[in-house]
């Protein structure tokens, strides 16, 4: 072999050598999962659901955060889960409710210190927004004479954080009939919706998108 060929081949083998090295050092790109976890994606936080659902510092029992707390509905849900972004500094809970309403808790982290966001859904534009559009249906359709509507159920469920100050979320409202005087009617009205949620460096949210899903969307959906 010659001087010349065997420098060359050397050369090239140090080049896919160094290819080799960039491919296995580079750290991939958190990307959002749509999928709940109970550890946080940076592994530094661990949700325990024992006697009270709360978030601990992984492998210890240091408790961070108990969600009863930010809960103003008198319970948690049974089947609670987390959903992270993908840098571990927000998170979505759910659910907070019982009975009729479940809803979801949003936490950010302040100097190794989890704390409540504004809680989507509890009386405020997004509620009032379902409850709109439900009315529009009743004025379409008419509703018989002496009776009203009364809320069925609620729900706001996270569906995926799409980046780390992008959250979807899921609502859902039915309304029965009641007559005047208590006595049960029938089904009434519902409406689901996709709500697209944008959060500010500071923790507030607002809403940017929303999707009315049809009733076949709905049903797709199995919620």
């Amino acid at each position: 072999m010659s001087p010349k060929f065997a420098a060359t081949v050397n050369a090239l083998v140090l080049l896919w050598l160094s290819g080799l090295g960039c491919l296995f050092s580079q750290t991939p790109t958190p990307t959002a999962s749509p999928n709940p976890s109970s550890v946080s994606p940076d592994n530094k936080w661990e949700y325990s659901d024992g006697d009270t659902a709360k978030l601990v510092k992984a492998g210890t029992n240091e408790v961070a955060l108990e969600f009863s707390g930010q809960c103003n509905l008198g319970a948690l849900g049974k089947h609670s889960a987390l959903f992270w972004v993908p840098d571990s500094k927000r998170l979505a809970f759910y659910s907070c409710g019982a009975g009729k309403e479940h809803l979801t808790l949003l936490y950010q982290l302040r100097d190794d210190r989890w704390v409540a966001l504004t809680t989507p859904g509890d009386g405020d534009e997004l509620f009032e927004q379902a409850g709109n559009m439900i009315e529009a249906q009743a004025k379409r359709k008419g509703l018989r004479k002496k009776t009203y509507l009364h809320m069925q159920w609620w729900t706001v469920k996270p569906e995926r954080w799409l980046d780390s100050s992008t959250l979807t979320v899921y609502t859902s409202m039915a309304e029965v009939v009641y007559r005047d005087d208590g006595e049960y009617v029938g089904p009434g009205f519902g409406t689901d919706i996709l709500v697209t949620l944008k959060f500010e460096d500071a923790g507030n949210w607002k809403i940017v998108k929303t999707h009315q899903m049809s009733a076949k969307e709905a049903e797709a959906k199995g919620d």
